[in-house]
């Protein structure tokens, strides 16, 4: 197998998610910028939060709960006046997050 390398380092910035996928008999690998925040949460692994114009729904692990996230909540308002946020823990208390309108 011949090794090609090349290198992202300062064509993107960090934080990032990086994807490979094999193609015949090489790895193509790409990165996209992600958005980082630190949630006090000790339980539960994926969140997400919808704020229609009616309600707020919460979601932990795919169940719904009427916890509120308030740092989650903020994210959103900060956006856009209806939006879902998700949020998915990286490591600890550090999550990626996705806030996008409705």
């Amino acid at each position: 197998m011949r090794v090609r390398t090349g290198s992202t380092r300062g064509a993107i910035g960090r934080p990032y998610r990086a994807v490979g996928v094999r193609r015949e008999e090489l790895w193509a690998v790409g990165a996209s910028t992600i958005e980082t925040v630190e949630l006090p949460y000790g339980r539960g692994d994926d969140f997400e939060l919808v704020r229609s114009a009616d309600e707020l729904s919460v979601r932990i692990d795919g169940v719904p709960t009427t916890e509120s996230v308030p740092e989650l909540e903020r994210l959103g308002a900060g956006r856009s006046a209806t939006y879902v946020v998700r949020a998915k823990r990286l490591d600890g208390a550090l999550f990626e997050i996705d806030v996008e309108p409705l």
